[in-house]
This record gives C-alpha cells, structure tokens and sequence, in this order.
C-alpha cells in the first residue's frame, strides 16, 4: 500500500465537518492516515431500485372499484399497508356523494366527496384525483355512493399496493429488478 498525502483544504474541511471527535487533537489528516472509503451498495445508492414516479405506476396489483349508484359501504381494501389510490367520478343530471373511510374500532373519514353539476355548465362533470392511504391492522377501506335522483354515476377507483404495514415498498406486480 501507498500512503498518498491529502492536501485539499475542501477535503479536510469535509472530514473535520464530519468527524468532529476524530479532530479533537486539532490534527488534520497527514500522510500516514487511512482513510477507508465506504461504498454504499444500497439498491436507492447504487441505482438497482425504482425510481419513486414508477414505484406508483398502476399495474398487474392494481384492482378497480365500481359504483353506479346508491351502493352502501363495501370493502375495498381489506389487507393492511399502504395504498395509492386514483379514481374518476362522472355525474350527470344531478349529484353525487363519495364517502371512503377506513372502518375498524373507529371508523374514520378519509374523503367525503359531494359533486354538484355547477351553474352553466351543461348536465355533465367528471372529477378526477389521487391520494396515499394507510391501513393499519384490524382496519378496512371502504367507500360508499349515493347519487340525487335522476343522476347517473360513473365511479372508477383504481387501488394500487404500494407498501406493507410495516412501510417496505412492494414492486410492481412481476417487476424484478436485476
């Protein structure tokens, strides 16, 4: 081995920034130290992982919820995790209310949606939009629609698994990285 003295300032800045308690004798580094590099070989390091645009992309896990009409609460979602969830809701001729709540010991509300066809707008509107959910342990997803009468509905939910309870990305359905 060749001990190579260090004599960028930028250099030795960075390590006593970094390693206050190894400068405390007020000595920099000098041609008899080691430095040892530290390779990172994590997947986010070194590349190999998804990136997080992609991570969400809908795909061969992703299910689809339906609703037409007056629907009582039903489960969506039964399994515990993290979910990307998208959806596009189409009223005509009146309005519609969109409830998702995850239900368990307590239930909570996590969207109520009321679409109002707006003044002047003719007898047609669509929403679009997306949100992440949680679902812990001994809790469900689950949604509702009710619709004014005379209306239509045309609700598409796309639930896309991202993550499980404990927070560990799951990849896309038949994503194998190499």
């Amino acid at each position: 081995m060749v001990d190579i003295p260090f004599v960028s300032e930028d250099f030795q800045r960075a390590f006593r920034n970094q390693f206050p308690a190894q400068t405390s004798t007020g000595r920099d580094l000098h041609v008899s130290d080691v430095v040892i590099p530290v390779v990172d070989f994590t997947p986010t390091a070194s590349g190999a992982s998804l990136p997080e645009s992609l991570r969400f992309a809908r795909n061969g896990n992703t299910t689809t919820a339906y609703s037409s009409g007056n629907v009582g609460y039903t489960d969506i979602i039964s399994t515990p995790g993290f979910f990307g969830l998208d959806w596009n809701f189409s009223v005509s001729l009146g309005s519609a209310d969109i409830y998702i709540r995850l239900a368990g010991a307590t239930n909570v509300d996590i969207m109520n949606q009321n679409i109002i066809l707006p003044t002047g707008f003719g007898n047609h509107t669509n929403m679009n939009d997306q949100m992440k959910v949680y679902v812990p342990a001994g809790y469900t997803v689950q949604w509702s629609t009710a619709i004014s009468a005379g209306a239509t509905l045309n609700a598409n939910l796309f639930i896309t698994p991202l993550a499980d309870v404990n927070g560990n990305l799951l990849n896309p359905f038949n994503y194998n990285p190499q």
